[in-house]
């Protein structure tokens, strides 16, 4: 059987999708500690909710959360939640490869519309939205926005909402449900600073689509967050 048809066929009761039940107590869950951080990083002496060491705790407690509920309240295996173990080698391959093909044909397309019309393509497209992390170091922004964060956001969107949507519609159909909020959760201000996450959303749930885990997502999904970074530090590919 194709790793897509492990995504959209029931298999055994551990291996079959989530239920829709299932997956809205599981959602309430994220977001009762998304809201929870958000509401107490409003608070200065709460330090432990604020910046990017706030994200990664709540990255975190979602994952626990996610697995928690899953395993133990719902007796699924692995793969109902898109981490597919059998074949990690290939999934994980499957993603450095687009890792390395669109982040070249990205890192490429700039170049070429620098030089030929003299315009930074990541200005134009709104990349540049705000320098991540402010004083904090490289490091634990990269950490956290090139591994936490995407092993958490690739668990509950494509482990998780795809495959329960999967079950209702169609693939197109399945992915525009997922996508749309994945995309509104990365809003900036302005509707411009939608088409980046937008884009994203399609390649992550389209290569899980076709691998089956977000062991193949992961690794894109990180790579974009990290090119992000050096776009808005300036580490790499300083504006013009």
């Amino acid at each position: 059987m194709s790793h897509a048809s492990r995504v959209t066929r029931h298999g055994s009761a551990g291996e079959a999708p989530l239920s829709l039940d299932e997956f809205l107590q599981i959602a309430a869950a994220v977001l009762v500690l998304e809201t929870f951080w958000i509401f107490m990083a409003r608070f200065p002496w709460y330090v432990i909710t604020a910046g990017i060491w706030g994200t990664g705790l709540c990255r975190l407690a979602q994952v626990a959360a996610i697995l928690l509920m899953a395993f133990r309240m719902y007796g699924r295996a692995p793969a109902a939640v898109g981490l597919s173990i059998a074949r990690w080698r290939g999934d994980l391959t499957a993603g450095l490869a687009a890792v390395l093909l669109l982040g070249g044909a990205a890192i490429g397309a700039r170049e070429a519309v620098l030089q030929m019309k003299g315009i930074d393509l990541f200005t134009a497209l709104g990349l540049r939205v705000r320098p991540f992390g402010g004083p904090i170091s490289l490091w634990v922004v990269a950490l956290v926005m090139g591994v936490v964060g995407p092993v958490a956001e690739d668990l509950f969107f494509w482990g998780i909402c795809f495959p329960v949507a999967r079950r209702r519609w169609n693939a197109v159909a399945a992915s525009a449900v997922v996508v749309l909020p994945y995309a509104l959760l990365h809003w900036q201000g302005g509707w411009q600073s939608l088409l980046p996450p937008a884009v994203g959303g399609t390649l992550f749930v389209a290569l899980f689509a076709w691998r089956g885990s977000i062991l193949a997502t992961v690794p894109l999904h990180g790579a974009a967050n990290l090119l992000m970074l050096l776009i808005n530090r300036q580490v790499l590919f300083p504006p013009i």
